[in-house]
């Protein structure tokens, strides 16, 4: 039975945590370890005494922080699902996705009248993505990676990756950290998220071996020149997925390997996770988009020229898909070599 009450605490508890985020109150609460009182959050933080107390009093009736005379600390496992996003239970960028998606929620006015929403309206997008794409980034790492024969010495060896809607760069800059030999190229079509990804590999000293190039993926002109692409919630808002799929594989080596991140319309048989799963799929609509299901995917993959696909569920709605390139020259009918990449 739907409980509008319980609802609206749950709306009013992603809103504590991002802020809680967004503004370091977690991250000095974790750092004390004892607890703080709103007075000595906010000095170490540089923020407002009276807002801090007002949300240390929100956090802690809605379970996030535990609270006694005044103090405040953690809350059991607070850190590994709302902080650290090394962690396989980690949701924080989930719950910040949500709380910047709602920001730009006017735009559906536009969605209910019309159809179709401007996309330029979306001014939190991009920070929305890069807070969601975080778990996805250490799924694939940590339980993808281990679980597709091939893939670990790919990487090993040195690849050089594609990352097609590479956002601020989040999956290129770890792929980079993680293994010495790798190199990527990152393509996006928003300026904003490029520079970021630039500032990013140049913060972290892999400027040599990372390159981001405004574009999209109909402008691309590589060919035949990379051992992974990387397709990282592309596809459910792609206008032409074939034309990204055909893109991307012409991209590649012969027998490179394409790995998709999608969320998928499959049943997880958590109820609660079954129902976020349906309220996302109108989130897509709002970006010009709708999920994939299972079977979708795998015949677009087949139709665009790779061949059977390895799936790896890593939780919730959040599936990978692993396949290889098949085949001489481009399924398009067009060979291109030597091809100048595009500029931005």
């Amino acid at each position: 039975m739907f409980d509008p009450w319980e609802s609206a605490a749950g709306f009013a508890s992603v809103w504590v945590a991002h802020l809680g985020r967004r503004y370091g109150l977690l991250r000095a609460l974790d750092g004390l370890g004892r607890g703080a009182g709103p007075g000595e959050i906010a000095r170490l933080t540089g923020l407002d005494r009276k807002a801090v107390g007002l949300w240390c009093e929100a956090a802690a009736e809605l379970g996030l922080l535990k609270g006694r005379r005044g103090r405040y600390a953690l809350k059991g496992d607070a850190r590994a699902l709302i902080l650290d996003d090394r962690d396989h239970r980690y949701v924080g960028g989930l719950l910040s996705y949500l709380a910047l998606r709602s920001l730009d929620y006017h735009l559906f006015d536009a969605l209910f009248g019309r159809g179709s929403a401007d996309s330029d309206g979306a001014r939190h997008l991009t920070e929305a993505y890069a807070e969601a794409t975080r778990w996805d980034h250490l799924a694939f790492f940590e339980l993808v990676v281990p679980r597709v024969r091939g893939l670990r010495s790919v990487l090993e060896r040195g690849a050089r990756a594609l990352d097609i809607g590479c956002g601020t760069g989040g999956w290129a800059v770890e792929l980079c950290l993680r293994y010495s030999a790798a190199s990527a190229v990152g393509v996006d079509p928003d300026g904003a998220a490029i520079s970021v990804a630039r500032r990013r590999a140049e913060e972290a000293g892999l400027s040599d071996r990372l390159t981001f190039v405004e574009g999209t993926s109909e402008s691309l002109e590589f060919g035949e020149e990379f051992d992974l692409v990387y397709l990282g919630e592309v596809l459910c808002v792609a206008s032409d997925r074939l034309g990204v799929l055909r893109s991307a594989r012409r991209a590649l080596r012969r027998g490179g390997l394409l790995v998709v991140a999608e969320g998928l319309s499959e049943r997880t048989g958590d109820s609660r996770q079954d129902a976020l799963l349906r309220f996302i799929a109108l989130d897509y609509a709002l970006q010009g988009g709708s999920m994939l299901s299972r079977r979708e995917l795998s015949s677009l993959l087949s139709r665009s020229g790779f061949g059977r696909a390895r799936f790896v569920h890593a939780g919730g709605g959040l599936w990978f898909a692993v396949a290889a390139r098949h085949g001489r020259g481009n399924s398009d009918g067009k060979r291109r070599s030597g091809a100048s990449k595009p500029t931005g």
